[in-house]
């Protein structure tokens, strides 16, 4: 088991091309972080929330949903300095492809 932490990074001189997402599993068996994925964003993110948002995997809108093995995904809403965006990201994409996701929660 473990948990996911979203941080925010943009450059100290508001260079958008800085601006990223860092994805981070902490394992909760070891307490620390045992993966980190990095996501480009086009603007600089001022605040940001997460939510987990199950998967339907016979939603006929999304196709790829029955093969995220966490049952799972994260929506991440960012304001950033031109826009509010909404992100998708899920677990099977937060880790390469050699590391397996952690499995769904109980």
């Amino acid at each position: 088991g473990g948990a996911f932490v979203v941080v925010a990074a943009a450059d100290a001189a508001g260079d958008a091309d800085a601006a990223a997402l860092y994805v981070a599993h902490v394992d909760a068996g070891q307490n620390r972080a045992d993966h980190v994925a990095a996501f480009a964003v086009s603007q600089p993110v001022l605040s940001l929330a997460a939510l987990d948002a199950p998967l339907a995997a016979d939603d006929p809108h999304d196709a790829e949903a029955g093969a995220e093995a966490s049952g799972f995904e994260m929506q991440v809403f960012c304001v950033q300095t031109r826009a509010i965006q909404q992100y998708y990201l899920r677990p099977s994409a937060l880790y390469p492809g050699d590391v397996a996701p952690p499995p769904p929660p109980p």
